[in-house]
């Protein structure tokens, strides 16, 4: 009897030691810490057929303070850097080359648009926007549908060729 008494006593022991290191306050638990982001960004929509009939460069400087470009063959299309430090003050440019060989056909119909936009965004923690800065060259033409072909170089003439410098400066 007395030895059955000792081993229930010591599995009762072991039980309860099992019971209390398997609990964990509630209070002690504490979820992960998401902090705040700050990024910018550039994008470039609406520019449907046009990207056809112009080569399109975007020279920035990156997040080492490198100069770097990158060649936009379609669109939509965004470029996002991040984490930024405050100050902030760079400036993006957007070169269009008009596409050797790429015929315009006069008489055809064309959807054409041009939108590019710099963006500097802080967002907090639960993911909601806490601040917007835009750069004041921000552009945007809109679509153009059914635009005849004898418009056409007009068009890329006055939105895409050519370059075009955005420049942000966020403090």
């Amino acid at each position: 009897m007395r030895k059955n008494l000792s081993t229930a006593f010591f599995l009762i022991m072991i039980a309860t030691a099992t019971l209390f290191t398997a609990c964990d306050k509630s209070e002690d638990y504490k979820p992960p810490v998401q902090e705040a982001t700050t990024s910018v960004f550039f994008a470039i929509s609406n520019c449907y057929q046009a990207t056809e009939f112009v080569d399109l460069v975007l020279t920035y400087t990156d997040l080492e303070g490198k100069s770097a470009s990158v060649t936009i063959t379609q669109t939509p299309y965004e470029l996002r850097l991040s984490p930024i430090t405050l100050p902030y003050n760079r400036t993006f440019t957007l070169t269009g080359t008009r596409k050797n060989g790429v015929a315009v056909d006069e008489n055809a119909t064309y959807d054409l648009g041009y939108g590019a936009a710099l963006v500097y965004e802080e967002k907090n923690a639960d993911g909601s926007i806490n601040r917007t800065v835009y750069s004041p060259e921000n552009k945007g033409a809109g679509k153009t549908t059914d635009l005849k072909g004898d418009k056409v170089e007009e068009y890329l003439t006055k939105h895409l060729i050519g370059s075009h410098s955005y420049t942000l400066n966020v403090k």
